[in-house]
This record gives C-alpha cells, sequence and structure tokens, in this order.
C-alpha cells in the first residue's frame, strides 16, 4: 500500500475538518446572514410601515414572514453550502501551512497566527466571491421564495448577461470580499490559536470545550467589528444596480456610503453579524478542532 508523507496526510485531515466545519455552520446559521445583508443594502429610508423597510433584525424577520413567505428565510443558502465546504477547508489548510513557515519550528507568537489568518482570508475570497455575487443577488430579491430564481438560474444569468471580471459580472466587489475576509481571519484566527495557547489545557473535556467555544465567539466578534464596514459595501458592489452603476469599488464605495448616509451606515447589520459569526465562528472552530484530532488519532503517526 503507498505511504504518503505525514505533511500530505495532516493537510487532507485539516481540509476535511475545514470543509465539515463550514458546511454545518451555514446550514445552521443562513437566516441571519440574509437578514444581515438585507439591512446592509438598506439606504435612508422611507416611511416605518414600508414592508420593504425594516427597523432592525427582530422587525426585518417578521416582514420577511409576512411579505416572502417562511422559506425566504433561506434565500440564497445554496452558494455558500456549496462553497462553504472548500472555502474553509482552504482557509484551515492555507493558516496551518503558513503558520508552519511564519514559526520556523518555534511557538507561534501574534504575528505569525495573524499574518496566517491575514493570507488564509485573501486565498479563500478567491473562491467565495462569486458565490457570494450569487447568494447577494438572491438574498436582495424581494419576491416571494417560492416564485425567485433559483442559484443556478442567476449563475446563467449572470455570466450570460454579465460576464466573469466585468463591473458587473460574477467577481464583482472581489476587492471587497478580500478585504471583509483577510481582516476577518488575521483577527479572528489569530486571536483565537494565541489566547488558546495561554490556557491550560484541562482535565475535564467539558472545560476545555468551554474554553473553545468562548474564546470563538469573543475573537469572532471581535473581527466583526473591524470588517464590517468592508462588509457593507461588498453588499452594496456584490447587489444588482442600476445602469448608471453607483457603488465601483471598495474605497470609492465607502466614500458613497459616508458622505450620503453618515459614518454609522458603515456598521449596518452589525447586530445580526455578531448573532451571525459570534456563534458561527465558535461553532466552526469547535467542529473544526474536534474533527481534526478525530482523524489526527485515525490517520496521523504519533498521534
Amino acid at each position: 500500500m503507498k505511504q504518503y508523507p505525514e505533511q500530505w496526510k495532516k493537510s487532507a485531515v485539516e481540509f476535511v475538518s475545514g470543509g465539515l466545519a463550514g458546511f454545518i455552520e451555514v446550514a445552521l446559521l443562513h437566516p441571519l446572514d440574509l437578514v444581515k445583508t438585507r439591512l446592509q443594502l438598506q439606504t435612508k429610508p422611507t416611511k416605518p410601515s414600508d414592508p420593504d423597510h425594516y427597523n432592525g433584525i427582530v422587525d426585518c424577520f417578521r416582514k420577511l414572514r409576512q411579505t416572502e413567505g417562511i422559506l425566504s428565510f433561506w434565500k440564497g443558502n445554496l452558494p455558500p453550502l456549496i462553497v462553504e465546504t472548500p472555502t474553509k477547508s482552504v482557509r484551515f489548510t492555507t493558516f496551518h501551512y503558513c503558520k508552519k513557515i511564519f514559526s520556523v519550528g518555534q511557538q507561534p507568537n501574534l504575528l505569525a497566527y495573524m499574518g496566517s489568518g491575514y493570507i488564509a482570508g485573501t486565498v479563500e475570497s478567491f473562491v467565495v466571491c462569486p458565490f457570494e455575487v450569487v447568494k447577494v443577488t438572491l438574498q436582495a430579491d424581494l419576491s416571494r421564495a417560492t416564485v425567485a430564481p433559483s442559484a443556478w438560474q442567476m449563475v446563467k444569468k449572470i455570466v450570460q448577461e454579465e460576464g466573469i471580471f466585468t463591473k458587473r459580472g460574477i467577481y464583482r466587489g472581489l476587492g471587497a470580499t478580500i478585504h471583509v475576509h483577510n481582516i476577518y481571519c488575521g483577527i479572528y484566527l489569530g486571536l483565537f490559536y494565541r489566547l488558546k495557547d495561554i490556557f491550560p489545557v484541562y482535565e475535564a473535556r467539558i472545560h476545555n470545550t468551554l474554553v473553545t467555544l468562548g474564546l470563538g465567539i469573543a475573537t469572532s466578534s471581535c473581527a466583526c467589528f473591524f470588517n464590517i464596514p468592508f462588509d457593507v459595501v461588498k453588499s452594496r458592489i456584490q447587489a444588482p444596480q442600476p445602469k448608471n452603476i453607483k457603488y465601483h469599488n471598495t474605497f470609492q464605495s465607502i466614500k458613497v456610503v459616508y458622505n450620503e448616509e453618515g459614518w454609522k451606515s458603515l456598521y449596518k447589520g452589525l447586530g445580526a453579524k455578531l448573532l451571525r459569526l459570534g456563534p458561527g465562528g465558535a461553532i466552526v472552530i469547535f467542529i473544526f478542532e474536534f474533527v481534526d484530532n478525530y482523524l489526527s488519532s485515525m490517520f496521523l503517526e504519533n498521534q
């Protein structure tokens, strides 16, 4: 039987562990991502009674159910379900590979962890961007979920009518996507693994689980505060725009939102994002660590 190098097997274990973690996280928390996107796409409000105006997270859920049906909570869920498996796989495989390079055989420090996370977030952005475009386009659709176009129909429509790397193409908003992911991963993974090194390993498994979940929530939530402005403009760029494009690129869009709506608008959807990515960060890191340890014990030597 052919023997593969331990590093190859370790990368394969990390790839599988990350993919499973990403899939489960999206399946559980997608409705909050939809609400975040709808809040971010709102410009200056019309009348509060308008069914297309959302006055916060709870009001958004209520109006979505009333006007678009309960199935609307999962609008655009297919693209992230498909892409989160390879995305999280790429994230954790790249992160742990870069961590070994930056630490040069020593215990990684905060800078090594954050740099590895930054690179991992940049790499995964190229995988996730077209799926994000399809997801945001579907989430911006105000029609009932039963008559809204499918993800595949939307992919064909965008590619055939707009192309791939054009301003309206399937890769629109790539710059903003890169900023969203590398800032998030740099802070989230950097802080999590550095703090994990500081905490002791307890004899009781439940204590270690609580530490992992607590650190996952705290570090993921912290990262959200730093990347939310880029997330807002990413949603604006990737959502359908009128004939005269208003949001062209990352920093031009930040300037437009700031000038027209004020600095607070750059933090639209922060509450929903925290509810989505706080627990989401804990779920992803917990499942990854659990599956990674389990598979490592089965397939890797000296485990």
